[in-house]
């Protein structure tokens, strides 16, 4: 009863987000002067609101062990963010790397969560 109630949860969720997705409600935490001195789109950090609800379906996930992945698969995956971890250590600019490092977790969570969501709920929402 449990998982069944968590998996329709998460289908809910992944219909909000895609939902959601075309609107990209922010909230702006700092803006980072990139170069002179001059705030710019690129270095401005914010929380999406998609980003959030995106987080939540990977824990409700990761907690039901529903994700469809392979050994393989989640190694490279780990290796890439691995890499980009060690890229935004040594960036000029590590607060704006690690941003972009936080989004593109959102984008490898959301692929995870695209690909254990039943089609029809990806498919009927498009």
């Amino acid at each position: 009863m449990r998982k069944t109630l968590l998996h329709s949860w998460t289908d809910r969720l992944v219909w909000v987000a895609i939902f959601l997705l075309p609107w990209q409600t922010r909230w702006i935490i700092r803006m980072v002067p990139m170069t002179n001195n001059q705030n710019t789109e690129y270095g401005t950090i914010s929380l999406y609101g998609t980003m959030i609800i995106v987080f939540l379906i990977g824990f409700i996930c990761w907690r039901t062990h529903h994700l469809v992945h392979s050994p393989n698969h989640i190694r490279w995956l780990l290796l890439w963010l691995a890499w980009l971890a060690l890229a935004a250590i040594w960036s000029i600019m590590p607060e704006v790397s690690w941003y972009y490092f936080l989004l593109t977790v959102a984008a490898v969570t959301y692929y995870l969560i695209v690909r254990s969501v039943s089609p029809l709920v990806v498919v009927s929402s498009l």
